[in-house]
């Protein structure tokens, strides 16, 4: 448990004022040593996404007490551990990695994704998810008996769906269904083997 304690005496003294203007702000970010990130627009989240409007990303320097726009039309950004670049988002599915120092044409930053190649293997992902399921039920279930199941013997004698694959769409339910041997009615059961 962490336990929060507030020093209250001179908590005056220490309150730094930032003259920024109004707006609406969010994601407020520290990055290198006196530089706080965040975004800025001229109206809530809400009305912005309605209005079809983006905020903008600024940088204030504690030291110099100075607001900078390093962006424009910015929907959401990281910045690294150290502070030194930020990736940031578009909102129209474009992304750009920049320094933070200043401020960047996104466009001539922007991340190519069309480019990226992913090759997967279904069967290999599958039998990954049924696995790490499997260990997940085994080590909290409520029951350690596991209601009698021969749990070991699932990992080895896994149930599939019908056809043996698994569409995106049934992985949220994955779960549930890695353990009918444990329920009361094993009977729905349906076993395949793995490929």
């Amino acid at each position: 448990m962490v336990q929060v304690n507030i020093d209250l005496e001179g908590l005056f003294q220490r309150i730094v004022a930032m003259p920024v203007g109004s707006g609406f702000f969010r994601n407020l970010r520290a990055g290198e040593e006196g530089k706080l990130y965040y975004l800025k627009g001229r109206h809530s989240r809400v009305r912005l996404r309605d209005r079809g409007e983006r905020p903008d990303l600024y940088c204030y320097d504690l030291e110099k007490r100075e607001e900078k726009k390093l962006a424009s039309g910015v929907s959401g950004f990281s910045l690294t551990p150290q502070g030194d670049h930020c990736l940031i988002a578009t909102g129209r599915g474009d992304y750009s990695i920049v320094e933070t120092g200043s401020k960047n044409n996104l466009k001539r930053h922007e991340l190519e994704l069309d480019a990226i190649q992913v090759k997967i293997d279904p069967c290999a992902e599958w039998k990954q998810i049924y696995r790490e399921a499997w260990r997940i039920n085994r080590d909290y279930f409520y029951d350690p008996g596991m209601h009698g199941a021969d749990w070991p013997a699932m990992l080895e004698n896994p149930i599939l769906p019908v056809d043996g694959t698994v569409a995106a769409p049934d992985l949220p339910g994955f779960g549930m269904r890695v353990r009918p041997e444990v329920w009361e009615h094993p009977k729905a059961v349906v076993r395949t083997s793995v490929a």
